[in-house]
């Protein structure tokens, strides 16, 4: 049998060679690692820290609303004091919801009205003209009663109303009209009076909801100021749609974050709390009346947490963690069209943990004052088209009425990273633009002018931040 002679076995030459194929591919592999970063830094920057502006889109206009806030409490204000009302200027807040029955009851000791026809309205005229001159508007809640009647008895309740539409709405005794009506506060568990069954509430928004709009047809009813998004097919949002005759315009509920969640945890979560929980009811087939009507959405109270956190120093309510959670749950609810949104509160007797300002110094500002400031003094009048925004990115983008400027609110709810962010503003090479930051450093009173060119604005925004910045592109 032939055999085949195998070549000779040389071990020095065989290492040699495999160390220079080693030498050969290392600037290959490195070049491949260099290329695989560079994929990752352009995938990081299109899935969120390159914003890109339309300035020539129109998504609807702004709605000013959706930075409202709750009066002081009746034991600490009643509508004298400048001071609360300057705050509300410089801050540019638009909505005060106030329970005006409430207030005048505990100022007037129980005693606003003698019988349904005969109230003395001096303590609740003082304080919506504190609103008003405050450049706002109230949100008026209905509840508790004022005196001269049984509870629970709604005839004698609509006629009282009847007044009150009368003397705001048509009587114009302000000179201004008080627009939203909310129908009871938390009606299962109300301190100044419960009402205890759905059925029973729906039966309240009939009769006195239907005698306010037999008075001023065009007025919004808000319900049921529900204590919690209780938004199940079965809910009381759920059958207050559909059994109260379309009397009621915008149905509303109360979400606080929880306090025993853990910060990240808590932010995360307000894209369902506040977006998606609204388009629910704005879209849902078990928010609509047998009539076929929809209604709009309020949330009427929010905040970082209805009570101490589970973990955590009290100080945070006061802190920039909670102007970011408030700043984020703004630009969920404007994203999704929200109504009306009401913060807890601007102030509250005693520690004062949810308010966001200090009636015992004055009503100094605690920081979360300052991301109100932020909405009402760096948004447009135009909503504007963007692309863009990650799970800890967030932004809502919106043009002046003359559209010579632009406005950008960026917020970053990571605790822990600070992203460098690129603006990108189509249809405009260069421009001048102020940044405004809010911070456990900074707050937004004053701003950072700068240019830019190549149609790019690149910023590093700090963790648990907000920025706006005010964008004047070269024509």
């Amino acid at each position: 049998m032939k055999q085949t002679r195998s070549s000779p076995h040389h071990p020095k030459l065989t290492c040699i060679l495999a160390l220079f194929l080693i030498l050969a591919a290392i600037p290959l592999a490195v070049w491949i690692v260099n290329q695989t970063k560079g994929i990752k830094t352009r995938a990081e920057i299109t899935m969120g820290n390159l914003i890109t502006i339309d300035p020539s889109s129109n998504a609807g206009s702004v709605n000013p609303l959706t930075w409202g806030i709750g009066a002081p409490g009746s034991e600490i204000w009643r509508g004298t004091d400048p001071t609360v009302i300057q705050r509300i200027k410089d801050a540019k807040i638009k909505l005060i919801r106030i329970g005006a029955i409430q207030y005048s009851n505990y100022h007037l000791g129980g005693q606003t009205c003698t019988s349904p026809t005969d109230c003395n309205f001096s303590d609740m005229d003082q304080m919506l003209r504190a609103i008003f001159d405050a450049d706002a508007e109230p949100l008026f809640t209905l509840a508790g009663y004022p005196g001269g009647f049984p509870q629970h008895d709604w005839q004698s309740y609509a006629i009282f109303m009847q007044q009150v539409v009368k003397r705001y709405d048509i009587d114009f005794v302000l000179g201004k009209k008080v627009r939203y009506w909310e129908m009871w506060n938390e009606p299962q568990i109300e301190g100044d009076g419960t009402i205890p069954t759905v059925q029973e509430y729906a039966d309240f928004v009939i009769i006195v909801g239907g005698a306010m709009k037999a008075i001023d047809p065009s007025i919004k009813i808000v319900a049921p100021a529900a204590p919690s998004p209780d938004l199940g097919s079965h809910g009381w949002l759920s059958y207050i749609a559909k059994n109260t005759n379309d009397l009621v315009d915008i149905l509303s509920w109360h979400h606080y974050g929880r306090y025993n969640d853990t910060d990240q945890i808590r932010l995360d979560k307000e894209k369902t709390m506040y977006y998606d929980n609204v388009v629910k009811v704005e879209t849902g087939a078990d928010f609509v009346s047998l009539s076929g009507k929809r209604y709009g959405a309020a949330i009427t109270e929010y905040n970082m947490a209805g009570q101490s956190l589970a973990h955590g120093s009290p100080s945070k309510f006061r802190s920039s963690y909670n102007a970011v959670f408030i700043a984020n749950a703004i630009v969920q609810a404007m994203r999704a069209k929200v109504d009306l949104f009401t913060f807890y509160l601007l102030a509250q007797l005693g520690p004062n943990l949810l308010g966001v300002l200090d009636y015992n110094n004055k009503w100094a500002p605690y920081k979360p004052y300052y991301t109100f400031y932020m909405f009402g003094n760096h948004s447009g009048t135009t909503l504007i088209n963007g692309s863009s925004g990650t799970n800890t990115l967030v932004y809502i983008a919106s043009k002046s009425q003359d559209e010579g400027k632009i406005y950008v609110i960026v917020v970053n709810i990571s605790i822990t990273s600070a992203p460098q962010i690129t603006l990108q503003i189509k249809g405009t090479l260069s421009g001048n633009y102020t940044r405004y930051l809010l911070d456990a450093n900074n707050n937004p009173t004053a701003g950072t002018p700068g240019m830019y060119t190549g149609g790019q604005i690149t910023y590093t925004l700090p963790a648990l931040s907000i920025a706006a910045f005010d964008i004047v592109p070269t024509p």
